[in-house]
């Protein structure tokens, strides 16, 4: 754990006062301080009036996206934007500090600091236009993001350039990542914690480009909420609507967005818990919102993203300890990636800001509420001297009501108004992590602060254990449903400000599915029997556990369904009605359930788990459902629900459902079934596709606690969118060399010959960044922290290697030509740290010499390097025998090859496919190049290679290979046009 000293600023006063979270932050100051001028925040920090009610109180700022009358912003934005006529506005403006530490204000260059698409499509709008007022009959836009995703580091030397301002924006200015103060390896999109936030309205359509660049790893992205409407190959679910997007791919993600509070996060292992999520807000007109009349204001900056924290990578905690960091439960909790961390061995306290939400008196304020956990802890959220009104869930309006508490689940989004009308001050805000978070008393503080007012609320901190009075509870755990009560409000008591289809209240549903969940416990002898490898996670107690539902662990197939269901085989699929004949206990298939086309589906979901204080929140892809209902049996000799006793109870009708006219039962994407009980949801299937019905704790879904729904059938699909110490020249007693080894078999007379037909130096270097040039915003370069701190990237022929977006043996003709480059074809703009696809042409059965030299010169440190495909005779080792050089390059080593004073030896030269280069030294290797293909040379160290210290040695031409398997998986890059029509929302 790393203190960090920093502590948060005032927030700049008058309109800056909407902004969140300090703008600056002073090193080593310990009392809050104050710069800038109002005129300097753009709409990234972002203020959306969406009806303003009598005097305007940033009149002489000019809120940005206002409906009523000219903005006096000369930033904002008015009607559809000049994308409009295809010119850009001006560019926005950013704060930075200047040489002597103060604030000043500089225009972004467009050219610089948008994407290359950006750039290249001027049809196409800037995450922080598209962050506006939505107007009636506004021309949609077409919103474009590039999210590039890599490993990266909380409190990096990108932290020594500069320190973030805000939080859940759409725009990242600062590559610094704070965290909770504790230094841990994170994954980002753009660097940024959480990751950008796609705001924009209704009817847009939003496009983003996901580059991975996770070394080793792939990943897709789900957009939570999102319902896939006519693209329902985007929504992120690997094997079920997409391959994975491979390390160095890009995948471009296409979708038109429902109304609501949203977020997107990935979909793949438990990167989700590492930092891959972020906030998303698609907004409509004030007419189209049924609750418009209830908040003045829905700024961007007031999300509130919560998510868990763990202080190590979540894959320690995966399948799990039985000593030392047992469980799963998290050290912490962040609100919008911010917080500070008590260590309770030490009582040490981190300093780094908490999240600040600013407010006006006498103004009403649309706060939106996104639960990000991946852990099973639920999360309360009270503010100090509040009221919420409750307006909306899972992007889904509802009647109001006022509540004191909020508690989530994992999934789920609450929208709630905050009036300001308590005495002008700062207040607390506290999210406590409920559950198995009580254990590690998990809590996180934020500050709800008056304009103009104090920065510190005069109250202590809240504890975990002496908190903020709870008052009235949204979403109570204990599921006493059925009844009215003062103190609390269950979801299901909740009413839908939409209008319902009839057809969900009808009496008997088209579909009806039962759905028990439970653990299977394994005993040890079972679990680790010799080649046996069923997957499992180390609950908290110990117990080694696998999820079921309806009796089957889910089982992803080895392809999307929605795109090659044909190539799977039939015996990979099951269900209930349908379970393979050898299935045991721990039954692992591809659960999925098939549903008409139109049907209405009611779904009672069981909890056979009944651990308590352990709910589960279930999460459909592709809809929002009704809640019916929600409860535990009624039947007091009961102590234990199961599915037999849930179906009796079915048949006597005593499952609670709000079926009657007036009931309006709300909708949503995300319910948590009550521990020992169940949850009755209802939807229309008139949305086809292949939808993951699911837990939504991170750790349960991994261990099988998933299903598919196929609504429809294939026929009802839209059409695939664009598928896809070196001395050995010398006789020595105390040491042999590898080139003083003799081969054993016969070498070839033409690797012995003087002159071979190819000769190849091949120079390798580190190049090292200043953090001003590598933490620059909108670029993110591949680099490595070297032991003494340097930011370094590696070098070959003053290449970095690049990998190419589909394989060139299989694939070649598909590449750019331009991704291509060596030694004596850089590309024309290369920079100091030019990076592409190094790859240099051999003719086939040619005599090759390569000369490694070593220009990195770190003592002890001799790089081994590798080559596939074919051996190579080591011809020779050794470093200059020049004295006066201390310092060996290609200059002089080209020199000394002239000169003959490269040491060769020909006397049996031993194969090697590996070998050591000497610090400050070379090797020598000689290969006959009969082996036709695309073969890797590269240093055998992974940090290395995977910062580029590659290259391709391609043998012979594409004629000189065999053919291509056939059907042998094809990759690359998905990035089809962005053009009209838009995907209709039904």
């Amino acid at each position: 754990m790393v203190e960090i000293k920093l502590v948060a600023s005032k927030a700049i006063s008058t309109a800056d006062d909407q902004s969140t979270s300090a703008s600056w932050w002073q090193a080593g100051t310990a009392t809050p301080f104050r710069e800038g001028s109002s005129s300097a925040f753009s709409s990234t920090h972002g203020l959306v009036q969406t009806h303003p009610t009598g005097s305007d109180p940033f009149a002489s700022f000019g809120s940005i996206g206002s409906t009523s009358g000219p903005s006096s912003n000369p930033f904002a934005s008015s009607g559809s934007g000049p994308l409009s006529s295809g010119v850009r506005s001006n560019p926005l403006p950013s704060l930075t500090r200047n040489a002597n530490g103060k604030l000043s204000l500089k225009h972004l260059d467009f050219t610089s600091s948008a994407t290359a698409e950006l750039r290249r499509n001027p049809a196409l709008s800037a995450p922080d236009e598209c962050a506006r007022a939505c107007r009636e009959n506004e021309p949609p836009r077409i919103c474009y993001y590039h999210f590039t995703l890599e490993l990266y580091t909380v409190l990096g030397a990108a932290c020594q350039v500069c320190t973030p301002n805000a939080t859940n924006v759409v725009w990242s200015h600062c590559q610094c990542v704070l965290a909770d103060g504790v230094e841990r390896g994170i994954l980002t999109a753009n660097r940024m914690l959480p990751g950008p936030s796609i705001q924009v309205c209704e009817n847009d359509k939003v496009v983003i480009d996901v580059e991975n660049h996770m070394e080793g790893m792939e990943v897709t992205i789900h957009w939570h909420g999102i319902w896939q409407r006519g693209s329902q190959y985007y929504d992120g679910v690997p094997f079920v609507t997409q391959c994975p997007i491979q390390q160095g791919n890009t995948f471009r993600y296409q979708w038109q967005g429902n109304a609501g509070t949203h977020f997107w996060h990935a979909h793949t292992g438990l990167q989700k818990l590492d930092g891959l999520y972020g906030s998303i807000v698609v907004r409509q007109p004030p007419s189209k919102d049924p609750n418009s009349h209830l908040y003045d204001y829905d700024l961007t900056t007031h999300v509130m993203l919560l998510s868990d924290w763990l202080h190590e990578d979540a894959a320690e905690r995966y399948p799990g300890r039985l000593a030392v960091n047992t469980g799963q439960d998290p050290e912490n909790v962040l609100i919008n990636g911010k917080g500070q961390f008590r260590d309770p061995n030490t009582g040490f306290m981190t300093n780094t800001p908490l999240e600040v939400f600013t407010i006006t008196p006498g103004r009403r304020y649309r706060f939106r509420m996104i639960n990000a956990f991946a852990s099973v802890c639920p999360a309360q959220v009270t503010f100090e001297g509040h009221n919420l009104t409750v307006i909306a869930t899972d992007g889904e309006p509802v009647h109001p009501v006022q509540v004191n508490t909020i508690i989530s689940f994992s999934g789920e989004r609450y929208d709630f108004v905050i009036e300001a009308n308590n005495i002008p001050g700062a207040y607390w805000i506290q999210v406590r992590g409920l559950g198995e978070c009580g254990i590690k008393r998990a809590q996180q503080l934020g500050i709800l602060r008056y304009a103009r007012g104090p920065y510190q609320p005069s109250s202590q901190p809240p504890t975990y254990d002496v908190g903020i009075p709870q008052g009235v509870v949204m979403n109570p755990l204990d599921a006493r449903c059925n009844i009215t009560r003062n103190d609390a409000i269950c979801v299901s008591q909740l009413k839908n400000a939409k209008h319902i289809d009839p057809a969900i209240l009808q009496d008997r549903p088209d579909v009806k599915i039962f759905l028990p969940f439970r653990f299977f416990v394994y005993r040890p002898e079972m679990l680790f029997q010799p080649n046996t490898y069923n997957r499992y996670l180390v609950a908290p107690g110990g117990d080694h556990v696998i999820s079921l539902i309806d009796e089957i662990s889910y089982m992803a197939p080895p392809a999307p369904l929605i795109s090659q269901y044909d190539d799977i085989n039939p015996e990979q699929f099951c269900n209930g009605d349908n379970r393979p004949a050898n299935c045991g206990q721990n039954c692992m298939c591809t659960h999925k359930v098939d549903i008409p086309l139109n049907a209405v589906v009611e779904v009672v979901l069981v909890d056979e788990v009944q651990i308590a204080n352990l709910s589960h929140p279930f999460h459909l892809h592709g809809y929002a459902y009704n809640v019916i209902g929600i409860g535990r049996s009624p039947d007091q000799n009961v102590k234990k629900i199961n599915l037999k006793h849930a179906l009796d109870l079915d048949r006597r009708g005593l499952l609670e459902r709000h079926l009657k006219q007036g009931d309006l039962p709300p909708a949503k994407d995300t319910i948590a079934v009550p521990n020992n009980g169940y949850v009755i949801i209802r939807f229309r299937a008139n949305n086809p596709g292949f939808w993951l019905f699911h837990c939504h704790f991170l750790f349960h879904i991994v261990i099988g606690m998933n299903l598919v729904l196929q609504v429809g059938t294939q026929a009802d699909l839209p059409p695939i969118l664009n598928p896809l110490d070196a001395i050995c020249n010398v006789k020595r007693n105390d040491a042999i060399c590898v080139s003083n080894l003799k081969s054993a078999r016969p070498v070839d007379k033409e690797i012995l010959q003087e002159r071979p037909d190819v000769k190849i130096f091949l120079p390798f270097r580190f190049h090292f960044y200043k953090p001003k040039d590598l933490f620059m915003e909108n670029t993110y370069r591949n680099y490595l922290v070297a032991p003494g701190g340097d930011h370094v990237l590696s070098l070959v022929d003053e290449i970095s290697y690049r990998a190419a977006p589909a394989p060139p043996l299989s694939q070649m003709h598909e590449l750019d030509p331009d991704l291509f480059c060596n030694g004596d074809n850089r590309p024309p703009n290369c920079p100091v740290d030019c990076r592409c696809t190094h790859m240099i042409d051999v003719p086939l059965n040619s005599i090759v010499e390569i000369v490694l030299v070593d220009e990195v010169q770190s003592p002890n440190l001799s790089h081994p390097f590798h080559l596939h495909g074919t051996p190579y005779n080591v011809i020779g080792i050794g470093r200059s025998p020049d004295k006066n050089i201390k310092k060996i390059n290609l200059k002089h080593a080209l020199d000394l090859d002239r000169k003959g004073l490269l040491h060769r030896q020909y006397n049996l030269p031993p194969f090697k496919d590996t070998l050591a280069v000497p610090n400050n030294g070379y090797v020598v290797l000689r290969l006959k190049a009969d082996n036709p293909g695309y073969w890797l040379f590269h240093c055998h160290f992974i940090y290395h290679i995977v910062i580029g210290m590659n290259l391709i040695l391609h043998i012979g031409s594409q004629g000189d290979l065999p053919p291509v398997p056939p059907n042998f998986p094809r990759c690359g890059d998905h990035l089809p046009s962005i053009t009209p029509p838009y995907f209709p929302i039904h």
